[in-house]
């Protein structure tokens, strides 16, 4: 039995999903035949280099797709199939269900309103009529631990700070209570203590309105403190899938062990190395494995067409030499 298959309560599921851009823009596909699920009230960690194709498989779920891209799978949201709704359904579902958080909190606001002005649009955007709007407001800060949330209303965005600010960007996603939540890169702009600070909050908050969340990162450490499940992309494709321990305890690809050796770490003698190569480009393709030219066990089993997602244990891994790759 796959690992995913635990809950058939799903908040999200992508199957097979394939992102090509319009014809002569790209060696290969944004996305070649990702599959991923989150279930309700869980957290999921999406992890790889940029470009690799994470904060496009997250968009994927609210029906941001590139303009002219010819697109094929399924994206389903609580049931609904995402590629398939209208503009009218796509409305609903964005101000209702699904909620992102941007890792830059200043691209999400209008620099010349204030803080007040942006919270209760987005309440009034969701079905909430002003009045009640205003009156939420201020425990919408309350609740993502701003202690002075009268003042920090009629503040302007370019007063606050980063960490504020996201914490802000955080009590408008969940304000109307999404069902999911997608979290891009939403603490790569902060600095280390505000980030653990920002992530306490977004997993205590998701907790509290049961919401399912993909939590989207370069940094595997971070999606560690958080997630139940972890999905490991590449190139457009999806390399890895274990729990978040056995990820960390005996990674199968060798994309995975890379990225774990390449994490600074406090502990003695521990020396970082960096992942050999650099990331496959849209105006790349190979053969084979994307990441056989980086791979010091490549061999010639590794050119013979893109190796599929299959289950090796506790993992699901897309090397043809899973087996063969030796607990860390």
């Amino acid at each position: 039995m796959s690992i995913t298959e635990a809950s058939p309560v799903e908040a999200l599921s992508i199957q097979n999903l394939r992102i090509e851009l319009a014809s002569g823009r790209a060696a290969r596909p944004v996305l070649a035949g990702v599959d991923l699920v989150v279930h309700k009230g869980e957290t999921v960690g999406l992890v790889g280099e940029s470009g690799s194709g994470k904060s496009v498989t997250s968009r994927a779920a609210l029906g941001m797709l590139p303009d002219g891209a010819k697109v094929t799978g399924q994206v389903l949201v609580d049931g609904q199939d995402i590629l398939a709704a209208d503009k009218k359904q796509l409305r609903q579902i964005r101000s209702h269900q699904v909620a992102m958080i941007y890792q830059d909190p200043r691209s999400g606001v209008n620099p010349v309103r204030r803080v007040r002005q942006f919270l209760v649009e987005g309440l009034v955007a969701s079905g909430t009529d002003k009045k009640t709007a205003l009156a939420r407001c201020a425990s919408l800060l309350e609740s993502v631990g701003i202690r002075d949330p009268a003042t920090v209303l009629e503040q302007y965005p370019h007063q606050l700070s980063g960490g504020m600010l996201q914490r802000i960007m955080i009590a408008a996603a969940l304000s109307s209570e999404p069902s999911l939540l997608l979290a891009d890169e939403p603490t790569t702009a902060l600095d280390v203590t505000t980030q653990a600070e920002v992530v306490s909050i977004l997993d205590r908050r998701r907790a509290d309105t049961n919401a399912a969340m993909l939590f989207v990162t370069h940094d595997l450490d971070l999606a560690a403190a958080i997630c139940e499940r972890i999905y490991v992309m590449y190139a457009g494709r999806v390399v890895e899938h274990q729990r978040t321990a056995d990820l960390f305890a005996a990674p199968r690809h060798p994309y995975t062990r890379a990225l774990l050796a390449s994490t600074p770490r406090i502990e003695p003698g521990h020396a970082v190395e960096a992942v050999p190569g650099r990331a496959l480009s849209l105006d790349e393709s190979t053969p084979g494995c994307s990441f056989a030219p980086r791979c010091a066990h490549a061999d010639e089993l590794c050119t013979g067409g893109p190796p599929p997602l299959r289950q090796v244990g506790a993992a699901d891994v897309a090397c043809v030499r899973a087996e063969e790759m030796s607990v860390r």
